[in-house]
Formats: C-alpha cells, structure tokens, sequence
C-alpha cells in the first residue's frame, strides 16, 4: 500500500516523472514518458483507495501476520484461529483429498518445525 511506501521515494517518483515530461521529448521517448507518468498516476489512485487489510498481532513474537493464519509467518508457532475465521479446508483452493489430508497430518504433528516453534532435537 502506498502508506507503507517512505513518502521520500514517492516525492522523487513524483518529481522525476514531472521533469521528464518538461524535457518535451519527442518520438518514442516522448511517448515512454507520456505512458510512464500516466501509468503512475494510476498506480497512487489505486492505492490510495485501497483498503488496510486487516491484521493480528502473533502471540509469541508480535509479529503481525493475517487475522486466519494457522501458523505465524516470522516464528512460525501454531495460533488459534480467531472467530469467524473460515473452517481450515474452504481455504484450499486446489489439491487432492489426499494432499489436504497430509498437509492436515503434517500441521497436527507441530509442521517443520515442531510444537515449540523450532527443529525437533535442537533447543
């Protein structure tokens, strides 16, 4: 989103783009220039109405990840998903019964990394 873009880069895109189209070039540089600073001016409208999505902060690191995330994408430790939070398997989009099933069996034996959030053996 455009929030989380420093406004120093914005301003210089803003300032760059404004002064290749005073150079007035012509031909296909011109052209270029034309599409590009139009084509950018589309880009900040769209994400200046772009809605924030919402996020959760990770109970063991604090790391904010999404609000139905079944594992933290930083420390990577099991979470609860919150209420209203869709049933684990309508989030797959495609994949056998069989490949949902061991990835089922794969996050009950605590995933890769194990129930306390690093490799089994290693503390």
């Amino acid at each position: 989103m455009i929030r989380d873009v420093p406004q120093s880069l914005i301003q210089r895109l803003d300032e760059d783009l404004q002064a290749s189209l005073q150079l007035r070039m012509t031909g296909e540089a011109g052209r270029l220039a034309r599409l590009a600073a139009a084509d950018w001016q589309d880009v900040r409208a769209a994400l200046e109405h772009e809605q924030p999505r919402p996020t959760r902060p990770c109970p063991y690191c604090s790391e904010l990840g999404m609000p139905d995330a079944t594992r933290c994408g930083y420390c990577w430790r099991a979470l609860t998903p919150l209420p209203g939070s869709p049933p684990q398997g309508v989030r797959a989009r495609s994949g056998s019964g069989q490949a949902l099933a061991s990835l089922a069996s794969f996050e009950n034996e605590g995933g890769a990394l194990g129930e306390g959030g690093h490799e089994p053996g290693i503390h």
